[in-house]
């Protein structure tokens, strides 16, 4: 944080340098404990529209700045102003055809419209999500941002769930990336297969959990 700090408020760096790095302090003071603190939300906020006001050319990199800015107002329950930022990403991916950001964006949709309890808005944004990921060819490195969501568990679309899962987490495991990633999976993966009275593939699940986090840690 230190550096990101220095770095972002060193005004005789580069422009695009000092952008960087203020959307990468942003992206730390956007975890919810820190958001939650007295003046989080606003701090946050500060350092990200600083990230797109340093001068420096709108990249793939400064886009995800409007994702984060997203996520603080989705923390403050501002709907429309989280969709608003979203739809700014959406717009940018789409016409720059940056794949990765535009699943990314549209992932962030659903969970948007899930904590609103906006289900078929939850659906078709998926829906989009699953189009775009077909349309480019489905490459294997991109499966861990079409996961179903897990509001698939909430509605009682378990086995749909259960299938998206366990098909990212083979990939996933063969290419040993995103351990963070798959810590989260495969303890929600515990709970589907709990609910469908499965309890020793649940508790297989569990432990592989535990012994995911170990490595990442």
């Amino acid at each position: 944080l230190t550096t990101y700090q220095e770095v972002a408020e060193d005004h005789k760096a580069e422009s695009r340098l000092r952008a960087y790095a203020y959307c990468d302090w942003g992206w730390t003071l956007c975890r919810r404990e820190v958001l939650r603190k007295k003046g989080g939300e606003e701090e946050a906020l500060r350092v990200l529209n600083a990230s797109l006001s340093t001068g420096a050319p709108i990249d793939s990199k400064l886009a995800t700045s409007w994702l984060y800015l997203s996520d603080v107002f989705v923390a403050k329950a501002s709907w429309k102003e989280a969709q608003k930022y979203l739809d700014v990403v959406i717009k940018y991916s789409t016409q720059h055809r940056d794949f990765f950001r535009l699943l990314e964006a549209y992932e962030h949709a659903c969970g948007i419209y899930s904590r609103q309890g906006n289900w078929p808005k939850v659906y078709e944004s998926y829906a989009m999500l699953r189009k775009i990921f077909v349309d480019i060819g489905c490459p294997s490195y991109l499966i861990s941002r079409v996961v179903t969501p897990w509001e698939w568990i909430l509605t009682g679309r378990l086995s749909e769930y259960e299938q998206s899962i366990r098909t990212a987490l083979t990939y996933v495991r063969s290419s040993q990336e995103d351990l963070d990633w798959m810590v989260g999976k495969a303890r929600d993966l515990a709970m589907c297969l709990a609910l469908q009275d499965r309890p020793k593939e649940a508790e297989m699940a569990v432990d592989e959990a535990s012994d995911l986090a170990s490595r990442w840690k």
